[in-house]
C-alpha cells in the first residue's frame, strides 16, 4: 500500500529523529572518558609527574571549575554559532583534549588536556538540553535517559579498560590518548547528522546575556543546589575512589573495575528514571529516595570499603547516576521552550560545576592533612543530607 504524503513526511521525521537521538548518544558517551579515565592511573602519573595529592586533584579539579566558567558564556555563543555548530566544535576540542595526553609525562600538557576537557563538556552539556527541548520536545524523558545512559557507559569504559590499554600499549600516556579515538568517531557522525541543523539560523538568538538567567527564581535555585550536591560527591568520588580502594587493600586493576562497575550499573538508572520522573505522582519521594541510597553508598564506602565493596559500588552507580539523570530531566521539563532551556540550563550548570570544582582539590588537601579515607567518604555521605532541602521545591509542575 503506498505511503501518503503526510506518511512519508512523519517517516522522515521519525527517520531524523531517531538520527539525532544516535548522534548524541555518541557525544555523551565522550564528556565523561577524559574524567574518569585518570584517576585509575593516577598512581603511575604520581610517579612519572611527582605531583602530590593536592596537584593530582587539580586534574579533576580543573575541568569542573572551566566547565562552571564557560556555562555563563554557552547562551550567547550558541546565539552566535547555532545549538548544534557549538556541539560540533565542542567535539572537535575534545577529540583535541585525550590526543594530547600522548605527551602526558609533561604537567603541563596534562593540565591543558584538563582545562580542553572542560571546555568543551561545557559547551557540548551546556547545549544538548536546549537541542532535546527543540527538536524532541514530547521524548524528553526518553532522551534524557538516552543522553545520560551514554554519557554513564562512556564513563565505565574509561575507569575500566584505561589500566588494560595501559598494559597493553605500555604506556600510561597512549592508554588516556586513545580515548580521543571514540570521540573523534562521534565528531564525525554529528557532522553528518547535523549538518542541515548547523547551517541552520541559530535558534538560541534571545539567550545572550548573564542578566538573562532566571536568578529570581526559588526553582531555579534549588535545581542548582540539588546538582551541584551530586556533582561534588560525583567527581570527588571519580577523583579518589579507586586510589582509596588500592591503598586500603586492592589491586589497581581491581580498584579501577570498582569504580567501572559503578558506572557500569548506573546506565540502568539513567534510562529508566527521567521517564518514570514524569509518569509518577510522587517525584518528590523518587528525589529523595536516590539521595538516601546515595547516603548509604558512601557509608559503606568509608566503613566497609572491602567487605562488601560490589554492593556499594552498584548502590553509588544506581543512585547517583539516577540523582544527576533526574536532574538533568528537570531542566527540560522546567522549561517552557529551546531559548527558556539554555538559560536554566546555563544558570544550572554554572552553579553546580563551580561549586563541584571545590571537591576533589579540598578532598586531597584533606588526605595530605589527615590520611584518612573513612573522613572522606564520611563527609561525603553527609554532604548528601543537604540535597533532601531543595527537593521539596523540585517538580515537573512547577515549569
Amino acid at each position: 500500500m503506498p505511503l501518503r504524503d503526510d506518511d512519508r513526511v512523519m517517516t522522515g521525521s521519525q527517520r531524523a529523529s531517531r538520527s539525532v537521538v544516535i548522534a548524541i548518544a555518541l557525544v555523551a558517551f565522550n564528556l565523561r572518558t577524559p574524567i574518569t579515565s585518570l584517576p585509575t592511573v593516577v598512581t603511575n602519573i604520581e610517579a612519572t609527574t611527582g605531583l602530590g595529592k593536592a596537584g593530582l586533584g587539580a586534574l579533576t579539579t580543573m575541568p569542573i571549575l572551566m566547565m562552571g566558567a564557560l556555562a555563563f558564556t554557552v547562551p550567547s555563543l550558541a546565539a552566535r554559532f547555532g545549538l548544534t555548530r557549538l556541539v560540533w566544535i565542542a567535539t572537535a576540542i575534545l577529540a583535541g583534549a585525550s590526543a594530547i595526553r600522548v605527551a602526558g609525562a609533561n604537567v603541563a600538557v596534562l593540565y591543558a588536556s584538563a582545562l580542553m576537557a572542560g571546555a568543551a563538556i561545557a559547551l557540548a552539556g551546556g547545549c544538548v538540553p536546549a537541542i532535546v527541548r527543540q527538536q524532541l520536545p514530547h521524548r524528553i524523558g526518553l532522551v534524557t535517559g538516552v543522553w545520560t545512559t551514554a554519557m554513564m557507559i562512556g564513563a565505565a569504559l574509561g575507569a575500566t579498560f584505561t589500566v588494560p590499554l595501559e598494559n597493553h600499549f605500555g604506556s600510561w600516556q597512549v592508554a588516556l590518548a586513545f580515548w580521543a579515538i571514540p570521540a573523534a568517531v562521534a565528531w564525525l557522525i554529528w557532522t553528518v547528522v547535523e549538518r542541515r541543523e548547523r547551517t541552520a539560523p541559530p535558534a538560541v538568538r534571545r539567550a545572550s546575556r548573564i542578566s538573562d538567567l532566571p536568578w529570581r527564581s526559588s526553582t531555579a535555585w534549588a535545581i542548582t543546589a540539588f546538582l551541584a550536591i551530586n556533582s561534588i560527591t560525583f567527581y570527588t568520588t571519580v577523583a579518589w575512589l579507586a586510589p582509596s580502594l588500592e591503598a586500603r587493600g586492592l589491586s589497581q586493576a581491581d580498584a579501577g573495575a570498582a569504580f567501572g562497575l559503578s558506572s557500569a550499573v548506573g546506565f540502568i538508572a539513567a534510562l529508566f528514571l527521567p521517564p518514570l520522573l514524569l509518569r509518577t505522582r510522587f517525584p518528590r519521594a523518587l528525589l529523595a529516595v536516590v539521595v538516601i541510597v546515595d547516603l548509604v553508598s558512601f557509608a559503606g564506602i568509608a566503613f566497609l570499603p572491602l567487605t562488601a565493596t560490589a554492593l556499594w559500588m552498584v548502590l553509588f552507580g544506581l543512585s547517583n547516576s539516577g540523582w544527576f539523570a533526574l536532574g538533568q530531566a528537570l531542566i527540560g521539563m522546567l522549561s517552557i521552550d529551546a531559548v527558556h532551556a539554555a538559560r536554566l540550563t546555563a544558570m544550572v550548570y554554572a552553579g553546580m560545576y563551580l561549586l563541584a570544582a571545590v571537591g576533589p582539590i579540598s578532598a586531597g588537601i584533606l588526605l595530605d592533612l589527615t590520611g584518612s579515607w573513612t573522613a572522606l567518604f564520611a563527609l561525603l555521605a553527609a554532604s548528601t543530607v543537604l540535597a533532601l532541602f531543595a527537593v521539596p521545591k523540585l517538580s515537573p509542575a512547577r515549569r
